[in-house]
């Protein structure tokens, strides 16, 4: 073998011994382990002038997210799928873990607790793709209307009622959407323009068997009252479609002779637009 092709073979095997000592020197990466997603919250069933909470939060593999708008990412996590639960604060409802509590005196729920919202929805984490999960908020306090017509008696004699509807809930697990109390009652504040008495309550549900009675202040210092009166049936969906109002209907006659006792015929129940009421 002439020198020329000595020396060209030796460069050929030195070329080679270079590119395979820097290719050995040129790490792997290891395929990505972790991914991204993105939240959409959809407010759309709610009622009618009930406006979007201005702050909620996000509970996701251990820790609380807080957003203000609609459209959030979430953080960076390992691929995989995780649940969500989303709600807002509310006035006179507490959140410990997954429970909403609406709080009490003396067996009373208060009347007008603020308007809570939530939703529990799970989104999955994918390498080379970020996904975005839709929740559908769920209003989880409805509004209750009551309306009494006066239809004997003097309304303009009336001074005060006092009334109280049993049979009352006042815990929700929000991830089961389990209603819970025993032996709760919420006292509607009713007032009277006309003829019309009215009140309203707001109820994160209802358990059990729901009585109304009243307790009725004449100005000559006498009273009257209804007993108990069972609005179970008129009331047996209440706990479904929760941004959508009831509203119960009926007239009340407060005779004027002395030992009558007040009476309340011709209920109704109206669904309404749940949102805020007269």
């Amino acid at each position: 073998m002439n020198s020329f092709y000595k020396n060209a073979l030796y460069a050929f095997v030195l070329l080679a011994l270079l590119l395979q000592g820097a290719c050995a020197k040129i790490p792997l990466k290891d395929p990505p382990t972790t991914s991204t997603a993105s939240l959409h919250t959809d407010w759309t069933l709610r009622g009618t002038g009930i406006d979007i909470p201005a702050e909620y939060s996000v509970d996701i593999d251990g820790r609380t997210l807080t957003f203000k708008e609609s459209e959030n990412d979430l953080p960076e996590l390992e691929t995989g799928t995780y649940p969500i639960v989303i709600y807002n604060t509310a006035e006179h409802i507490t959140l410990q873990g997954s429970n909403a509590t609406v709080s009490t005196k003396d067996g009373s729920v208060e009347p007008l607790p603020g308007w809570l919202f939530t939703a529990v929805t799970e989104v999955s984490y994918e390498i080379f793709e970020k996904r975005t999960v839709t929740a559908a908020m769920e209003q989880q306090v409805r509004l209750l209307e009551m309306e009494l017509t006066i239809t004997e008696g003097n309304p303009e004699r009336i001074t005060r009622v006092e009334a109280q509807l049993t049979g009352i809930a006042n815990n929700l697990d929000i991830r089961t959407r389990a209603l819970s109390g025993d032996h709760l009652n919420v006292q509607p504040a009713f007032t009277r323009t006309g003829d019309k008495l009215r009140a309203n309550v707001r109820l994160i549900g209802i358990t059990g068997t729901q009585h109304l009675s009243l307790r009725i202040l004449f100005s000559d210092e006498r009273e009257m009252h209804t007993g108990a009166i069972d609005l179970s049936e008129l009331l047996k969906g209440f706990n479904s479609d929760k941004h959508l109002g009831t509203k119960l209907t009926a007239d009340i006659h407060t005779p004027i002779e002395t030992g009558m006792t007040a009476s309340i015929t011709g209920w109704k129940n109206v669904e309404t637009s749940g949102g805020t009421a007269w």
